[in-house]
């Protein structure tokens, strides 16, 4: 064999060679290819359900948020009107006590003015059988005495009156102590209901932003996988092309021969 011709075959075995190998990195990078666009496309439906998820969960948090603030107006309500009514359950009480009292002490006056309107009287009377039997008896002390049990009469009238005013304030606040008193008891049961409420609605409007927040960590992760992905698929699609032009150019090159 010639010189040229060994020369000749020995170029065409390594352009087999060449080829052979651009075909099996071609087959390799359309694998990576395959593979990397599988990652981003698995990533990118991941990524696209959570952010659906994360929507919902601003939703819900939103609306728990807004729940929580009725809630904590109401309870602030409910708890200044418990303290107004208790306030006032414990006024109604003591001004009731006082009025009780009050009625109490007058009818004891007014017994004690009966009894002294009764010796009085009989003071009066008797001055008036001995002015009668000794007309000598000093006339003022004749006016003094009527005078006196006249007196006495008027004061026990006033204190009747008295009496009888001190009867109908007592059962007046006796009335307005009951309605106080049931108003404060329904305001407690209020401010009970609410505060478990409020309870359960802060509770929830917690949860529903920790909820929140793990999906806005979990999809900002997946947007830097993705993004990573999508360079190395890029990437890879670079070196596929390139091998393809490189394969492309040695068939050139071979047949141009």
């Amino acid at each position: 064999m010639s010189t040229d011709m060994k020369l000749k075959r020995d170029i065409s075995d390594l352009a087999l060679a060449k080829f052979n190998e651009l075909t099996a990195s071609i087959q390799v990078a359309n694998l990576a290819v395959a593979e990397k666009q599988a990652i981003a496309t698995a990533l990118a439906a991941k990524s696209t359900q959570v952010m659906g998820y994360l929507g919902q969960a601003q939703t819900t948090m939103e609306t728990a948020r807004a729940n929580r603030t009725l809630v904590l107006q109401a309870q602030s309500s409910t708890d200044g009107l418990d303290r107004y009514l208790q306030q006032a359950k414990t006024k109604t009480d003591s001004t009731t006590r006082a009025a009780a009292e009050l009625a109490s002490a007058l009818s004891n006056l007014v017994q004690q003015l009966v009894f002294a309107c009764d010796i009085v009287c009989g003071v009066s009377a008797n001055v008036n059988v001995i002015k009668t039997d000794k007309p000598i008896t000093p006339n003022e002390l004749v006016l003094h005495t009527g005078n006196a049990a006249t007196d006495a009469n008027d004061a026990i009238a006033k204190t009747l009156l008295a009496l009888q005013g001190s009867f109908t304030a007592a059962a007046t606040l006796e009335e307005a102590r009951k309605s106080v008193g049931l108003g404060a008891g329904q305001s407690a049961s209020l401010k009970q209901c609410v505060g478990d409420l409020s309870t359960q609605l802060v509770d929830t409007y917690d949860a529903s932003e920790k909820r929140y927040k793990a999906l806005s960590a979990a999809s900002e992760n997946i947007a830097t996988q993705l993004q990573i992905a999508q360079s190395e698929l890029a990437a890879a699609q670079t070196n596929l092309d390139s091998l393809k032009a490189g394969l492309a150019a040695a068939n050139a090159a071979a047949y141009a021969k």
